[in-house]
């Protein structure tokens, strides 16, 4: 059974386009596997539940950037965007102590209309 596995492992061939992703699964998992080894509850759900609420947001970016991307367009101002945004919606909630449903809605307004503005200054100028 071994001398089987050890002979379809020598048979995978990888190409050059092959090389990027898969040295990036084998650093994600010497990684996964240190952190393991270091932190007891590495593995844990309350420490995944953590992890995705943390990268959420950034998630929900890559994929709108992915469509961009994937139609031949490029838009750096998705960062300096969200960035702004984050930083009103943080001090219309502390330093105004509006409502943060308010203080969201607002900055969704904020974000949809800065998109706007860029996507027709992109189009205006190409």
């Amino acid at each position: 059974m071994l001398k089987n596995s050890l002979e379809r492992l020598k048979n995978i061939k990888i190409s050059v386009n092959q090389i990027p992703i898969v040295v990036t699964i084998m650093i994600f998992m010497l990684i996964s596997i240190a952190a393991s080894a270091i932190f007891p509850g590495f593995f844990s759900l309350y420490n995944f539940v953590n992890i995705f609420k943390a990268v959420a947001y950034i998630g929900i970016i890559a994929v709108g950037m992915t469509f961009v991307i994937i139609s031949g367009g490029i838009d750096l101002s998705v960062g300096s965007v969200v960035a702004f945004t984050s930083i009103f919606i943080a001090k219309m909630v502390n330093e105004f102590m509006m409502p943060s449903w308010i203080a969201m809605l607002i900055c969704l307004a904020i974000g949809i209309t800065m998109g706007f503005i860029v996507g027709c200054l992109i189009t205006y100028f190409e």
